[in-house]
């Protein structure tokens, strides 16, 4: 057998043997409290064939706040408009009917008649009703206030009693309608045509105050970049990239690496 044939048979028994290698896999389970994380592996995590990174689960308990100091404020007048009192809203995270309640224990706070303003989501038109039952009652949905979560968008709008007003859109109460789970080493990920390092992404089912548990029933894998891992960074972001405001909650995470 010429040497060249040795080679060549030397070189695909070293390929066979490689193939039959267990495939390094395992498991990187991580808890934080804040929306980025960054771990450093010690030593590097190595690997002999390319390797592919999951989410198999991640949880934390839904306290994204959809009232902040941009939207947290309630104005109005029971004096026709000689003057006006605010109604602040601790930053946190509402459904309407909490948000409705807070609005009727200010006005109570105040020592006015909280059944004079009348605020109700309707179900069926998802738009936000507001009843003055009087002609001393104004309401003044302008900048910083819940305007945009009732409806109103970006206008500023005072509306006078009496009479029941329609929001002109549909109520908004969040803004954040998708999670994503970025992660640093990883390609094959896209938002629209923009390469990203979105890991994962999934839809908020779970209303305030409920605890977010996502696992996928068949984790999506995606390339991890080059043979070794020393460090991963991780973020909590929406679609446009900012980072989602957790307010500190125990976020675990656990992920799957494995040799392809």
């Amino acid at each position: 057998m010429s040497a060249d044939k040795i080679d060549q048979c030397l070189t695909l028994l070293t390929e066979i043997a490689k193939s039959q290698r267990p495939k390094t896999n395992g498991r990187l389970i991580m808890e934080f409290d804040s929306n980025t994380q960054s771990v450093v592996y010690t030593p590097p995590l190595t690997f002999n064939r390319p390797a592919e990174l999951a989410l198999l689960s991640i949880s934390f308990y839904n306290s994204i706040p959809n009232v902040d100091s941009t939207n947290n404020k309630f104005i109005y007048s029971v004096d026709a408009g000689a003057t006006y009192k605010t109604i602040t809203i601790p930053i946190g995270a509402y459904e309407i009917t909490d948000i409705k309640t807070r609005i009727s224990d200010g006005m109570t706070a105040n020592g006015d008649d909280s059944s004079k303003i009348v605020i109700t989501g309707n179900s069926n038109t998802f738009h936000i009703e507001t009843k003055l039952l009087t002609d001393q009652i104004k309401v003044n949905y302008g900048d910083g206030t819940v305007k945009s979560l009732f409806g109103y968008g970006s206008t500023t709008t005072t509306i006078t009693g009496p009479g029941t007003f329609i929001s002109p859109q549909v109520a908004n109460i969040s803004n954040l309608n998708r999670i994503n789970l970025t992660c640093s080493g990883i390609s094959g990920s896209y938002i629209n045509s923009n390469v990203s390092q979105v890991l994962y992404s999934f839809a908020i089912k779970d209303p305030a105050a409920y605890k977010i548990i996502e696992e996928p029933v068949i984790p999506s894998y995606l390339p991890l970049i080059g043979n070794t891992l020393q460090s991963l960074y991780l973020s909590i972001t929406d679609n446009n990239g900012n980072l989602v405001d957790t307010q500190g909650e125990r976020i675990s995470i656990t992920l799957h690496v494995r040799e392809t």
